[in-house]
């Protein structure tokens, strides 16, 4: 099982857009990285890139994620990315956007 310690490296570029609701990040690719995510009480993933998110991982750490690539040219996968980022920030969770 992997630990949501501090010791945990972040994601590349890890920031906190809003630290009561919204992180940003570029891909977190490993279990140590989504352990970091778990351990800043995200409890969101809203994925944007083409690579498909570590949904065992994420279940693990208690996490659930969306997978909506092709934001850049896709208004319908911008749409779902956007709601589930309002749908996480109105649950009161706090949310991961990669």
């Amino acid at each position: 099982m992997v630990s949501t310690s501090s010791a945990h490296p972040p994601p590349r570029l890890f920031k906190w857009f809003d630290p009561d609701s919204i992180a940003v990040s570029g891909l977190p690719d490993n279990p140590d990285e989504l352990a970091y995510v778990a351990g800043a009480g995200i409890r969101r993933i809203v994925s944007v890139t083409q690579t498909t998110p570590d949904y065992d991982t994420i279940a693990t750490l208690g996490m659930s994620a969306v997978h909506s690539p092709g934001v850049s040219d896709d208004l319908e996968a911008l749409d779902r990315a956007v709601e589930a980022v309002h749908a996480a920030a109105t649950d009161g969770d706090k949310v991961l956007l990669h």
